[in-house]
């Protein structure tokens, strides 16, 4: 997997359906299937709200935006079950490629419809502030260069990682200091926000030399090391993020009142990252420390969905980072992203 120059290639266009543009593998007949949108739509009316659900939701949010009524499309929104599109089930399907089942009958339908529908999941609170981050860093070229090879390696990046599990909490690593992780954790998340096809969150998980702050260009008014410390007291207080775009917010630490710390509070790290997680976004992209030399990125890799290694194709060293890959979690690990200098 290469994020750099090296990704140049054409990204590939999802099949369509009848139902429209989705990453699904049902044939376009299925579109029309009563069998399994019957089963489906029963489900909905009782109330089972399930994780693979979930999934599905996102993913026709993510991919077919258009499918979802507006409404949805907001951060602090919590799925209304009774207010999702008719056809939604017949999307889902298509999108999921579920295993069939055999059809609900009308008696079990009827009930139910009766039950009352599922509490929806407590959402954790945020709070926006906007500002005008400079963006000027010449790293950030999904910003200063979108029609460039090397942005366009980002977004095949992006698409890279669904097909190799589709994971929700990337943490980007590297096997040594200075061997790009920022850039590709800014480019990337930059790539999963662009034109507004998800919602995403970049955090500072580098708690030993953060660095995201410096590459945006601003200044947060909350350190996130200060908000993991007070969220491991107070949990239910809300978190403090910066907004570079509507579909991208920052929580970066503050070099201003930062102080590098010689022990990592694990519990503080691992239950602000789960708290994020359910703040609603689609990705969260942890920035986060090399692996040689502390444990730091072993307890990362515990919060998060899949890890991305970065490396820059002239500089970085093969030794170190066959090394590092050993160190962690073989079933998380999704690749490495070449940069070029």
């Amino acid at each position: 997997m290469a994020g750099g120059n090296k990704g140049g290639g054409g990204e590939q266009e999802p099949r369509k359906t009848a139902a429209g543009t989705l990453g699904g593998e049902l044939d376009a007949a299925d579109a029309s299937d009563p069998y399994g949108s019957e089963v489906f739509s029963a489900d909905i009316a009782e109330g089972v709200f399930t994780a693979q659900a979930q999934a599905v939701y996102d993913d026709v949010r993510m991919h077919a935006p258009e499918a979802m009524a507006p409404e949805h499309l907001q951060l602090d929104d919590v799925p209304n079950l009774d207010e999702l599109p008719e056809d939604f089930a017949v999307r889902t399907l298509i999108a999921s490629a579920a295993p069939r089942r055999k059809p609900a009958s009308s008696e079990a339908h009827k009930v139910a419809q009766q039950v009352a529908p599922a509490v929806a999941p407590r959402r954790v609170p945020i709070e926006v502030k906007n500002v005008a981050a400079e963006l000027k860093d010449d790293r950030l070229v999904m910003h200063l260069a979108p029609k460039s090879a090397r942005a366009a390696a980002f977004r095949m990046l992006r698409y890279k990682l669904v097909e190799r599990g589709h994971p929700r909490t990337v943490a980007i690593t590297s096997a040594e200091p200075r061997d790009g992780k920022t850039t590709c954790a800014a480019n990337l998340a930059l790539a999963m926000a662009e034109c507004g096809r998800a919602r995403v969150l970049l955090v500072d998980a580098n708690l030993r030399r953060p660095r995201l702050a410096a590459v945006l260009g601003f200044l947060p008014d909350h350190c996130v090391l200060e908000q993991l410390d007070e969220h491991k007291v107070t949990p239910d207080k809300p978190w403090k993020v910066t907004a570079i775009s509507p579909w991208l917010h920052v929580l970066a630490a503050d070099p201003r009142t930062f102080k590098r710390r010689k022990v990592l509070d694990t519990p503080a790290l691992e239950g602000g990252i789960a708290q994020l997680k359910q703040v609603g976004y689609d990705y969260i992209v942890l920035d986060g420390p090399a692996v040689l030399g502390h444990a730091d990125a072993n307890v990362l890799q515990d919060t998060a969905d899949g890890v991305l290694f970065a490396m820059w194709a002239t500089t970085s060293r093969i030794k170190p980072l066959r090394r590092a890959m050993r160190q962690l979690q073989q079933d998380k690990l999704k690749g490495v992203a070449i940069l070029e200098v």
